[in-house]
């Protein structure tokens, strides 16, 4: 940009950079939140299946309360990539911003679907607790589901509607022009820092992002710990029964290994995007005015690369983790099919045929096979 007074900002490359990393990453999350979405709507049994029995030591990862905690993770992490797609359109027109095309109204609905964030993380951390439950404390799925499950769903949702209600009339959601989305943040854009520009909005961002830090912080730290319990249990009992022998539990004991291991798997995506959502408020709430001017210069342009990629991919790693059993299991049952037939069946299930995805060998094999046959019924005729 020609017009730019600062000769280290960001230029015309570098924003369409950020902005094609930023996109691509965001399109994969959401590509994998809705798969989770419309795989669990669509199977009934994924919504409300109960099992049955008293079997304690955690519940299979198919019960319909572990299905009802992704719908709503999936859910929340759908709205933060598409909040991370739109804002760089969605914010006022600004010299220094390439793709501003909005208001300050467009802005704040941006800022409004960031902050699914809260929501997400709050399921993230209630997944860890009823893997905590199942697993250590041995309460079966209905018992958690029970006692505890609507007040998550009442918990991560408020979270997420009471926040809002609260930043909107503050005016809190502005350009941010470091991070590039309408997040937390005083307009004019560098009025802080710049002592001819007087601040007009966001006058109680301070509160905010400190209330956003305290909130992630916490519930990640409820996660972890969750997390880390299971899987000290798992390990222990894991080993005890190699010591003893205890060859009656092995298969139980090696299910709890396995559902132990998927819930160190979700924590690490929730890591991932704490990591990065908390990084981001910091770059834009603590770090001096003038270190956030130069985003030309290399470190803060790598960092902006880093966050941009890895920030909205939670729900494309919620995707592979909570498709991998099923994928995995498809690809044993159906040996003699292609990968691509094993993976379309995690979204159509029984409404897909099988001969139009045999493995090449196979249908040689068949074809081969029906023209022996052919001919020997041929040969018996003439005979």
């Amino acid at each position: 940009m020609a017009s730019n007074e600062r000769d280290d900002y960001a230029t015309d490359g570098q924003q369409i950079a950020v902005l094609c990393v930023s996109n691509f990453s965001s399109l994969l999350s959401i590509f994998g939140s809705t798969s989770i979405i419309y795989i669990i709507v669509r199977n009934k049994k994924c919504r409300t299946r109960q099992q049955s029995g008293s079997r304690r030591g955690g519940e299979d990862p198919s019960s319909g309360m572990f299905h009802r905690l992704m719908l709503g993770l999936s859910a929340g992490d759908c709205l933060v990539s598409l909040s991370t797609i739109i804002a760089p359109y969605l914010q006022p027109p600004d010299e220094h911003l390439l793709a501003a095309r909005g208001s300050t109204s467009t802005c704040s609905f941006a800022g409004v679907l960031l902050y699914a964030i809260l929501s997400a993380a709050s399921y993230n951390s209630c997944l860890a607790f009823f893997y905590y439950k199942t697993i250590r404390v041995g309460d079966t799925e209905q018992q958690v589901s029970r006692r505890y499950e609507k007040w998550m769903h009442i918990f991560s949702v408020g979270l997420f509607v009471v926040f809002n209600a609260i930043a909107i009339p503050l005016e809190a959601y502005n350009p941010t022009e470091s991070t590039r989305l309408c997040d937390i943040a005083q307009a004019p854009t560098n009025c802080d820092i710049d002592q001819d520009l007087e601040c007009t909005r966001g006058q109680y961002t301070d509160s905010l992002s400190t209330t956003v830090l305290l909130l992630l912080v916490s519930l990640g730290v409820v996660g972890i710990t969750l997390t880390t319990l299971v899987f000290i249990h798992v390990r222990q009992v894991f080993k005890a029964s190699q010591k003893y022998r205890y060859e009656d539990q092995s298969s139980e004991n090696k299910r709890k290994h396995r559902l132990a291991v998927q819930a160190i798997l979700y924590c690490v995506t929730m890591v991932n995007l704490f990591l990065w959502g908390l990084s981001s408020t910091i770059f834009e709430n603590q770090v001096p005015g003038e270190t956030r001017a130069h985003l030309g210069r290399p470190r803060v342009f790598a960092f902006l690369i880093l966050q941009s990629f890895f920030f909205p991919l939670q729900g494309f790693f919620n995707f592979i983790i909570y498709t991998h059993p099923r994928l995995h299991s498809n690809l044993q049952r159906f040996p003699d099919n292609t990968f691509t037939y094993s993976f379309l069946r995690l979204y159509f299930e029984e409404d897909l045929p099988q001969t139009s995805f045999q493995k090449s060998s196979v249908r040689g094999i068949s074809r081969e096979e029906k023209k022996t046959t052919a001919d020997e019924f041929k040969q018996e005729g003439e005979e």
